[in-house]
């Protein structure tokens, strides 16, 4: 499950983000919206709940926050618009289309649409915390214990030495 390709909501068409090229605000964007609807704290019940009853509960927090249309609008740019294009104007006007709309099937997906944006948050979220792992694996001890160099110092450049 996750959030490619075109997506057609009330007769309007909709590219979804690349997150390849995505901008640094529509980024920021989704990550505000995640932790705004709180939905990033849902996670599965350490034990006895199922799939299906961690889905219906992830479900019900996303209808309760009453901004799946907000969310929705950092992952869906209008058909001919680049992620380059991406715009708070533009997700404010396009979280209102998708509020507004009415015909059945747009509202099922639209319910489908904000359960993948959630697991595609979360799939981000843990490759990114391995990266910075890795990263910080090599950085602090590299940090701690640095590598004493073997150059020396001119006699020119001993005197201007600070301590």
């Amino acid at each position: 499950m996750s959030l490619s390709g075109e997506v057609r909501l009330g007769g309007r068409l909709f590219n979804c983000v690349n997150y390849d090229v995505i901008t640094a605000l529509n980024e920021q964007y989704i990550m505000k919206w995640m932790r705004r609807t709180e939905l990033d704290k849902v996670l599965p019940a350490a034990e006895g709940e199922d799939d299906a009853a961690y889905m219906a509960r992830l479900q019900a927090k996303l209808n309760d926050t009453l901004e799946t249309s907000d969310l929705l609008a950092g992952y869906l740019m209008p058909a001919g618009k680049t992620e380059r294009d991406f715009t708070l104007a533009m997700a404010a006007e396009t979280a209102k289309y998708i509020a507004g709309v009415d015909d059945k099937e747009s509202r099922d997906e639209i319910q489908r649409l904000g359960l993948v944006v959630v697991f595609d948050f979360f799939r981000a979220g843990i490759a990114s915390l391995k990266h910075s792992r890795n990263v910080l694996d090599v950085t602090i001890p590299a940090m701690k214990n640095p590598k004493p160099t073997n150059a020396k110092a001119t006699p020119s450049q001993e005197g201007r030495a600070v301590h």
